[in-house]
């Protein structure tokens, strides 16, 4: 091997061989390891393995004999090469784990196990892999592998992704410039056991392929089917350069009934499905062409195209025209609303500091018309909105294939605006008119929205102001109804600014014979995400809430009062303190000692121990009642004090 190096170096210019380093120092000989290619030792025994061991430590590969007569140092079988890949592989929040590693010197490695694991534990196990590789190619600064394969990949999840924030600048996009090139000319695994998280349903499927990067330029061709009884094939053929930006790209998806991808976007009827992207050419004249087609049917067709470099201050320009008749995909019922065609057309660019401009947008159904454009600069912050849109039947009200249960109206109107170069306000208008639902009629919803988008030194700062109305509501819920009348009016005013909880500067709710008015925040940096609201509630006459009480009321209430919840845990801290004036709740023992003014105090809390009413006082003259509670699954209890100044008023016979 030596000889063969020797009489390479004098034919290479670009191969250097530094040999007979006796007398060098111990950081000269780290510095040649480090930035070697390869190092070439006489022998794996005889008191070399600590070269060797320091070597592969710096991830230089090593050429050894296996001549000798000490104990070797370096076991063929795995051990400290085990070790070695395990440490160097392994990091915060990522675990490697291999078991029966051997072979590690011959052209043909196997492992009987590898575990990857994060801080959940293992998301990946690839059991009796085989690698089948060209050793001496490395000399040659090449990675070639005969064959990559493995009997099974259990794979019950992804890992957890790692937070990281990214960079604003837009990064053209490129093939990463290894130290050697990578070369695959099989890769086989026969079993991949996908659990339900990654695809919604627990899949088996097959992998085989190649794969190939060197000199800035890739390829691969790989291919997945489903082996579980199920019908499903994705197919993967590529290839890129990074010298003239060349990609050639063929996907394509073909999947039974009741396939992944219809259950993952939920189409009606699970039809059977088939996907196909197809393109080729430079990146700065590149144009992909996407068919979709459902039962044998077409049902969308179009292009994506992107034109310039987007580089050197150039932007790179994009450009979206896709349509078809989708309506058959959903419920015949949503036929009026789609008709026959559906169109999405687009046009934008993308700037290298970041920036993206979409400089017309449009889509168009038969009962639909949504237009608009939109700028963000290189922070992502707003710079133009414009927006405009329409829901609108031909004939009467219209079904939306949207929202709970079957929603249908006459009209929707949106109108959003906002121009940092005419200043820091934006508007917004959403009109509704006649909705119609299963048991809610309303004639009019009216939202007026206006505010400041301001891009400040210190981050982003929202303010957002909202007017609405309702009018001629009607609810099957007669008690209901009663209680909200046909009219209601509102206005909520909610300010935010980057690392900050969201404020709710303004509540405000009325209806005829109430109102609440309150302030307000949720802080989504903190944990469990706790909202907060402090209002004042006041109910002139509790009468129109009969219906919803189940039984006679009148009265009036007014009360403050403070609450916290935490989102994400359903835990709460309620105070509410007020009065009642005259309050009759249809019970006659109860109603003689209500009369006049009556002090309301409650005290109510609930976290992962249970729930508890530490006070419910209710005090006036003629009453005085205490009572608390403690709510636990199998375990609960309650006490209460009463006090009656005259008996008489709960029963004259008294």
């Amino acid at each position: 091997i030596y000889s063969k190096l020797t009489e390479l170096d004098m034919q290479d210019p670009n191969l250097h061989v530094l040999t007979n380093l006796t007398g060098v120092s111990n950081m000269e000989v780290n510095a040649f390891q480090r930035r070697s290619k390869a190092v070439i030792q006489k022998s794996i025994r005889e008191g070399f393995g600590l070269v060797i061991s320091e070597a592969l430590w710096k991830g230089t590969p090593v050429v050894a004999r296996r001549a000798g007569g000490i104990p070797i140092q370096l076991d063929d079988g795995g051990g400290f090469l085990e070790r070695l890949i395990e440490d160097k592989l392994s990091g915060p929040g990522f675990d490697v784990r291999i078991r029966g590693f051997e072979g590690a010197l011959s052209s043909r490695a196997t492992v009987a196990e590898l575990v990857l694991s994060d801080e959940e534990g293992a998301w990946m196990t690839l059991t009796d892999a085989v690698l089948d590789w060209n050793r001496s190619a490395l000399l040659r600064g090449r990675l070639e592998v005969e064959e990559l394969s493995a009997a099974s990949v259990p794979l019950p999840r992804l890992p957890k992704a790692q937070a990281s924030a990214p960079a604003p600048e837009a990064t053209p996009f490129s093939l990463p410039d290894l130290p050697v090139s990578i070369e695959i000319g099989k890769l086989a695994i026969e079993r991949v056991e996908l659990g339900a998280p990654i695809l919604g349903e627990p899949a088996v499927v097959s992998l085989s392929g190649s794969a190939s990067l060197a000199d800035g330029e890739g390829e691969v061709a790989i291919k997945g089917a489903r082996i579980d009884g199920e019908l499903g094939e994705l197919t993967l053929a590529g290839s890129y350069a990074n010298d003239d930006k060349a990609l050639t790209l063929d996907l394509s998806l073909t999947e039974g009934a009741g396939g992944i991808v219809a259950n993952l976007i939920d189409l009606p009827g699970r039809p059977s499905l088939s996907a196909s992207v197809q393109g080729s050419g430079p990146l700065s004249d590149f144009t992909a062409e996407i068919e979709l087609t459902t039962d044998g049917e077409p049902r969308i067709a179009g292009t994506v195209a992107l034109r310039g470099e987007g580089e050197n201050g150039e932007a790179r320009r994009f450009s979206v025209d896709l349509g078809g008749d989708i309506a058959p995909v959903f419920s015949p019922t949503y036929r009026p609303f789609f008709g026959p065609d559906i169109r999405l057309e687009a046009q934008g660019a993308q700037f290298p500091d970041g920036r993206v401009v979409l400089d017309d947008f449009s889509l168009a159904a038969q009962s639909l018309t949504l237009t608009g454009k939109l700028a963000l600069g290189a922070d992502k912050v707003p710079e133009l909105i414009a927006l405009k849109g329409e829901i609108r039947g031909q004939d009467g009200p219209v079904l939306l294939p949207f929202g709970e249960g079957d929603t249908r109206v006459e009209s929707i109107g949106l109108d959003v605006a906002f121009d940092a170069a005419q200043g820091d306000e934006w508007t917004g208008i959403v009109t509704v008119s006649n909705l119609q639902q299963a048991d809610l009629e309303v004639a009019e919803i009216r939202l007026d929205g206006q505010g400041r988008i301001a891009d400040m030194e210190d981050g982003l700062s929202v303010t957002a102001g909202f007017d609405f109305l309702t009018r001629g509501m009607s609810l099957d819920d007669g008690g209901l109804q009663q209680a909200l009348g046909d009219s209601t009016t509102g206005r909520a005013v909610i300010a935010w600014s980057t690392g900050n909880p969201v404020e709710l500067q303004e509540l405000e709710l009325a209806g005829a014979t109430y109102r609440l008015d309150g302030t307000g925040r949720i802080d989504p940096t903190t944990d469990n995400i706790p909202v907060t609201l402090n209002a004042r509630i006041e109910a002139q006459d509790l009468a129109p809430f009969s219906g919803l009480a189940g039984r006679p009321l009148s009265g009036g209430l007014s009360a403050e009062l403070t609450a916290e919840a935490l989102a994400l845990t359903g835990g709460f801290d309620v105070a509410l303190d007020g009065s009642a004036e005259d309050l009759k709740l249809g019970i006659a023992e109860l109603d003689g000692v209500l009369a006049g003014q009556t002090a309301l105090v409650l005290r109510a809390d609930r976290d992962e121990t249970g729930t508890r009413l530490s006070e419910l006082t209710l005090r006036n003259p003629q009453l005085d009642l205490e009572a608390q509670a403690d709510l636990k699954t199998g375990t609960s209890d309650a006490r209460a004090t009463l006090k009656i100044a005259d008996l008489s008023r709960v029963d004259r016979a008294l």
